[in-house]
Parts: C-alpha cells; structure tokens; sequence
C-alpha cells in the first residue's frame, strides 16, 4: 500500500451510506466507469476529507461506504490543500479495506505565506510543522478526527499549521530551508518508529528514517535548532516506543532532547495510538504541547526539560535576546561560562571585543555543575548554565 497523488480507479461501485444522508458519501461509481474516487467530491460542502471500508453489501455485493470527517471540514476554511492523495490499504482477514485521504496543508492568512521573490514562508508568523510519512503501511497517519482536532486546536491558538509528505531526511531537511530562522513554535515528527528510529520511507532504503546517533539525523537536528523559536519551543515524536529502552545506546527521544536542548521534546515509551492522548491540567484543546500519553492509567510520557540551548549553537543575535529576556544556555561538556565568552562568542561570532560585549550581556552562574547535568547528556564531565 502506498501514496498516490494521481487517480485511484476503484475495482468496485461506491455507494451511500442511507443515513444520515448529509453526512455520508453523496455519490455512487458504477463498476467499470473509470472514474477515480478522488475525480468525485463526494462529502457535503465540498468537504475533501473522507474514510472508507469495502464491506459487503445486499445480496453479497461488495459496497465502498464512507463517512465524511465532520472534524476535518473546517480544514478548508482554515489551510488551502497543497497537495490531497487516497492511501489504500488493503483488507486482511480480519479487517476490511480501506480508502483515506492524506494532505499536504499550508495556513490560509491575508496576502499568503510565501515571499512572493523567493518561495519562502514569510517571517512574523508562528509556525507550526508537521512532517508526516510517505510510508504508513497501515494508515496510522492518514487523516482522521483525532489530527483534525489537533490541527484546529493549534489554529485556534493563533499558530499557523504547514503539513508535509516526507520520503527521506534529505527531503525534511531542504523543507525547514523554507522557514525563517527562529520561526517554528513546534514541529511534529512523524512516523513507524522504534526505539533508535523514526521511518519517513520504508525501512532498508536510503536515508529512510531519523536514528539516533545518525549522520544524517544530526544534521538535521542541526539546522532544525536554528529554525525553532528561542524560547518555548517544542517538538513532538508522533511514533511508536522512540522513548524506550534501547538494546545499546541511547533513544531516540533522548537523543533528539540531546540535540534540542531549548526545547521541550515529548515521546512514547510504548507503542502509540490516538486512544492514549490526554490533556495536561492546563490544556485548552488537543494540540501536541500540551498532552500527556496514557495506557491503562499509566503515564508512558517521556519529556524533556526544553529550558536551555547550547551556547555554542547561539549565533548573535540569539545571545542579545537571552540577554535581554534574562534567558540562559548551556556549556558544552567540559566547559565553563567564561570560556564560553571568550572563546566560542568573542572569537568565534567575531563581537566588537571582551569589554564590549561584557557589558551587553552578563553571564552568571544560575545553576551547580552537578544540577546543570541533567540538562544534557555527557559521557563524562559536566556542563555549566549560564
């Protein structure tokens, strides 16, 4: 099973669904017409999003039934529809086939969100990423209510929400090149995933899957970094067990929170599914920031700190705004604030001298060596907050 962004002729007829009528499929494909299931806008009101089962009908037929996602029609009032394809996903024994959309989405605002020279999303929007699988073998994400109230909910919020098909971390990562620095507020990574690994294409092919301790994964995360807001920043591992134990070696939920310091970043521990989503006390709605994962009344969350950057990755414009919110960053292993002024800022970001920048930015010792640990992650040494 796989996407298709083109037509998807159905070997059988497509029927209604008698009640209610208004929120049911409004259209029938005669067998052998040719005509594709998404040729047919079949849900009221135009409403693109739609699952549905091949089950057997009257007199042992076999009928496409499907019902229109009512939480996902107001999708179109919010996003323009970059891109819409069928996934199909074939029955088993067990469970009928299926037909459901997936989307790649843009936020509809006044005058648009690129720059009309360059291509890019505009600055002074607060952005929201979602990455999402070009392989997903069983549909966990195709569209369905529960990631229609999600993307509502961050719409409801002020956020602006930019959805993507993703085949390969080389496509991820030219995709974050369209944002602005310091523009996205949360990213959602989607995909199968296990311990050490996120998977965006099928396993075993080429620069498949985000992995922990990955050449290709660190660069990512490298240029996502510089991409997420500076503070209250958070970034989500929609995926099975990326936040259990592994064999050897680390996570990759502990992994990406290594490399995203300022970031909070939030993983399962076990296999995922849109029944364990529950909101924290202070949740308006389902988002992604603010929930907690739960199964049989235990939390299987895992969540890092999200309250400090790397110094080193700070370029300087970053190090004038902590400054000037009081904000704080965090050595590398083995290192000390002060070697951070002089040798990582003053040399390496070329400011106009030690005196000069001293007196712009302060840094102070918030924090013990031994407290400052359990920001990151170091093999050995310490890290100081400054």
């Amino acid at each position: 099973a796989g996407l298709s962004s083109g037509p998807t002729v159905l070997p059988t007829r497509v029927v209604a669904d008698p009640v209610p009528l208004k929120d049911r499929l409004e259209c029938s494909v005669p067998i052998g017409s040719g005509i594709s299931y998404q040729d047919r806008l079949c849900c009221h009101n135009g409403n693109p999003f739609k699952e549905c089962d091949l089950n057997t009908g009257i007199g042992g037929k076999m009928e496409w039934r499907c019902n229109c996602l009512n939480g996902c029609k107001d999708l179109i009032n919010m996003h323009s529809i970059k891109e819409l394809g069928i996934r199909y996903l074939p029955g088993t024994g067990r469970s009928a086939a299926e037909l459901a959309p997936r989307a790649d989405l843009d936020p509809l605002v006044p005058g648009g969100v690129y720059e009309p020279d360059s291509g890019r999303f505009r600055a002074g929007f607060k952005y929201v990423l979602f990455l999402y699988p070009d392989h997903d073998p069983n549909g966990a994400f195709v569209f369905n209510k529960m990631l229609c109230a999600r993307l509502k909910c961050w719409y409801n919020r002020g956020f602006q929400v930019v959805m993507r098909t993703v085949v390969s971390v080389k496509h991820a990562l030219s995709l974050l090149d369209f944002f602005p620095d310091r523009s996205l507020h949360n990213v959602v990574l989607g995909g199968h995933g296990q311990a050490r690994s996120l998977a965006w294409a099928k396993e075993g092919t080429s620069d498949c899957c985000l992995t922990a301790d990955g050449t290709g994964t660190t660069e990512f995360l490298s240029v996502l970094q510089r991409k997420l807001v500076l503070q209250g920043a958070g970034v989500m591992l929609d995926s099975c067990s990326t936040a259990r134990g592994a064999w050897f070696g680390r996570n990759l939920f502990k992994y990406v929170a290594s490399k995203l310091a300022g970031a909070r970043v939030v993983a399962s521990k076990i296999d995922l599914h849109d029944g364990m989503w529950q909101l924290r006390d202070d949740g308006r709605c389902m988002s992604g920031d603010n929930v907690i994962f739960e199964s049989n009344g235990r939390d299987v969350t895992a969540a890092s700190l999200g309250q400090a950057y790397k110094c080193k990755d700070l370029r300087k414009d970053d190090i004038l705004e902590l400054a000037e919110k009081q904000g704080m960053c965090i050595t590398k292993c083995r290192s000390s604030c002060d070697q951070v002024l002089k040798r990582d800022w003053t040399s390496s970001l070329q400011l106009d001298g030690l005196e000069d920048i001293s007196t712009r930015v302060e840094l102070t010792l918030a924090m013990n060596q031994t407290a400052a640990a359990s920001y990151a992650h170091c093999n050995w040494g310490k890290r100081q907050v400054c």
